[in-house]
């Protein structure tokens, strides 16, 4: 377990050097290239609309690909004749890629490994909608977070619809939060309840 930890935790720090790789291949790199279109298309339109996968680890999966797809195309950057432009976009590249996986980063292979997943807190029916209330814990460094996030599953599908999330605020992270149903005309409302103050209100149309 502990050694594929660290595998998991490294595969964001291999993305740099195998995107190198296999932009320097050129077998079927136009066929690559189309597939690599398609996949940011649909990752585009699952962050616009707020879709995301059921299973954590897809989400995952799916994130670590678009990043190995950018990483590819700004290799192309090389082919600048002008070297130190060239060496200011890969160190611009390389700021931007800590910053993005800054958390995970700093975390390490033994947070991340037990924070990274979700947790179902609550479920909430209404006829055929399912709404599920998810717990996320991430080490940044900062500290520890908390995000609670409402999604309503998308039936017969393996895909859900985020319908907004909250971060707690500091000093909330061990409190126990309580969530509160109720209906609405376009839908559910969830209220966020810590201690006896509502923290937030999550629900279709808010």
């Amino acid at each position: 377990m502990v050694a594929v930890s660290y595998i998991g935790w490294g595969l964001p720090l291999l993305l740099i050097p195998v995107s190198f790789l296999t932009y320097r291949m050129k077998n079927k790199k136009k066929k690559r290239y189309l597939v690599y279109i398609f996949i940011l298309f649909v990752a585009f339109i699952f962050n616009l609309t707020g879709i995301s996968f059921k299973v954590d680890f897809l989400d995952s999966t799916l994130y670590l690909v678009v990043s190995f797809i950018i990483c590819e195309f700004c290799w192309s950057i090389t082919r600048i004749k002008n070297r130190p432009l060239v060496t200011l976009f890969v160190i611009c590249g390389v700021i931007l890629f800590g910053a993005a996986y800054k958390d995970w980063l700093v975390g390490g292979p033994q947070k991340n490994n037990s924070l990274r997943a979700t947790t179902i807190k609550d479920r909430y029916i209404i006829r055929e909608n399912v709404y599920t209330v998810k717990e996320r814990n991430t080490f940044t460094a900062k500290g520890m977070t908390k995000t609670i996030a409402l999604y309503r599953d998308i039936t017969k599908h393996p895909f859900e619809t985020r319908i907004g999330e909250y971060v707690l605020p500091e000093g909330y992270f061990k409190a126990q939060i309580r969530y509160h149903w109720t209906r609405t005309p376009r839908g559910v409302k969830l209220n966020l309840i810590g201690d006896s103050d509502t923290l937030w209100s999550l629900g279709d149309g808010l």
